[in-house]
């Protein structure tokens, strides 16, 4: 072939770092991340939540109302509101699912494969955005396309986001979009972006207000703080507008109204709210640090991004675990039960990782074993998930078996022979991507000339 060495070929096929320009690291991304996601989204997986979702807006595209008056259906989130039937989902999730649905008016493709479709595709454009988001931090393109698989691959945007059309899959796009234009210092652009948020998953306001304040008193400019405050307002009339119409009743909660505590098994008061959180972090079934080892290795470069990170990298950060602590109030960890992994986490993970990123370099610097921890970890995370992305049908669990079923395990049970494929694959990758650099700084340490006061020596004794 010509090539002296691997390196060689990947020069071949690869970019440059010059040839890096956000244009192509984005399109890279998307094109990875949308191969991947094609090949696990839920075309035709029913699940209630997301099943809610997309069948009125195929509903609308069709008959141009949200009203499902004619529609038969056993969902138990499709609820009668006065004289109609509705769905009880959010509005801007609904509304972030028409124009797919608006493409597809014509086929014979079912509403949830459509919805499937749209997720694996917005989800993709996040992680992409996310990509260029790293870069122009200035991380290096390594760890820009390293740390946007180990958020795309490594956490339940894969298993989650990806699959079908959740709240996250809209938040995880509309949040990435405003990340990427306060690279560029567009704080209205930003603000407009993250506004539609607010329909989708109303206590995401938190972020908003954090970050607008944050960069108000950070900049001494109210500016600034109108920059969201305006868009997020009309959001907000856009919200209860919806939910006037559709609920006839110009409450936050809409189809939840007077419903919290049936749909989310969260009663506000203290232990429960530590038993969430304990279930957030450590349960086999939702717990963030078995299905996401790495986020051990992320915790510790906080203190270093900190040091480093821009005012708006820094008020996400803190935006997005207010956010997180107002989720745990409100919804229980478990989340529902037909899903892999933990979906209540994205929005966090997507707001933390510019600042977890910023630190990893200083982190990593202080230890050449680091960099290799990392690697293994992001391995374990990938292939954890991949088990859930390539095996749905093997995770719905109740809610007593929250606390006594690991996915993985899950996995291996109920379908051994795929489950032990992937495992393998995932054991042979991770180690040749962990050892391989190892391999490699030996032998250019070995291939090193002899310093000049040592051969020197050598010459003399001789």
């Amino acid at each position: 072939m010509g090539f002296a060495s691997l390196r060689d070929v990947r020069a071949a096929l690869l970019p440059t770092p010059k040839m890096w320009r956000p244009r192509s690291l984005w399109l890279t991304s998307l094109a990875v991340c949308f191969a991947a996601y094609l090949l696990t989204a839920h075309y035709t997986l029913r699940v209630n939540d997301t099943d809610a979702t997309n069948w009125p807006a195929w509903w609308f595209v069709r008959h141009g109302t949200f009203f499902l008056d004619g529609f038969h259906s056993n969902n138990p989130w499709f609820v009668h509101a006065g004289v109609h039937i509705v769905s009880n989902r959010m509005g801007g999730v609904i509304l972030f699912g028409l124009p797919m649905q608006a493409v597809f008016m014509g086929m014979y493709v079912s509403a949830n494969a459509v919805g499937a479709l749209t997720a694996a595709l917005t989800t993709s454009i996040a992680m992409a955005n996310m990509a260029v988001v790293f870069r122009r931090l200035e991380a290096t393109v390594g760890l820009a396309l390293g740390a946007t698989a180990c958020l795309a691959l490594g956490t339940g945007m894969w298993t989650v986001s990806s699959t079908e059309l959740w709240t996250h899959t809209a938040n995880v796009f509309w949040l990435s979009c405003a990340l990427l234009a306060l690279t560029y210092n567009r704080t209205l652009v930003a603000g407009i972006l993250v506004a539609p948020v607010i329909p989708t998953r109303p206590h995401l306001v938190v972020v908003i207000a954090i970050l607008g304040l944050w960069l108000a008193l950070h900049r001494r400019s109210w500016r600034v703080l109108l920059h969201f405050a305006v868009p997020a307002l009309v959001s907000l009339a856009g919200l209860l507008a919806w939910n006037t119409y559709m609920y006839g009743t110009s409450t936050i909660g809409g189809g939840y109204a007077g419903h919290e505590n049936a749909l989310t098994g969260s009663t506000g008061t203290l232990w429960p709210f530590i038993r969430d959180i304990a279930g957030t972090v450590g349960s086999p079934l939702r717990g963030i640090i078995l299905y996401t080892p790495l986020i051990v290795i992320a915790a510790l470069c906080i203190p270093a991004g900190w040091r480093r990170a821009p005012d708006w990298a820094k008020a996400t950060f803190v935006g997005g675990f207010v956010y997180q602590v107002v989720q745990l109030r409100l919804n229980r960890y478990s989340g529902g039960t037909a899903f892999y992994s933990n979906r209540l986490v994205l929005e966090m993970f997507l707001l933390a990782t510019p600042l977890v990123v910023l630190g990893y370099k200083d982190w990593r610097e202080r230890s050449p074993h680091r960099a290799t921890v990392t690697r293994a970890l992001t391995a374990a995370s990938i292939g954890i998930h991949a088990l859930g992305a390539f095996l749905p049908r093997t995770y719905f669990f109740p809610h007593e078996q929250h606390w006594t079923t690991w996915g993985p395990v899950a996995a291996v049970r109920y379908e051994t022979g795929p489950a032990i494929a992937i495992i393998v694959a995932t054991v042979i990758a991770g180690t040749v991507v962990t050892v391989w650099p190892l391999l490699r700084r030996r032998t250019a340490l070995a291939a090193e000339p002899a310093p000049a006061f040592a051969a020197a020596g050598a010459a003399t004794s001789g």
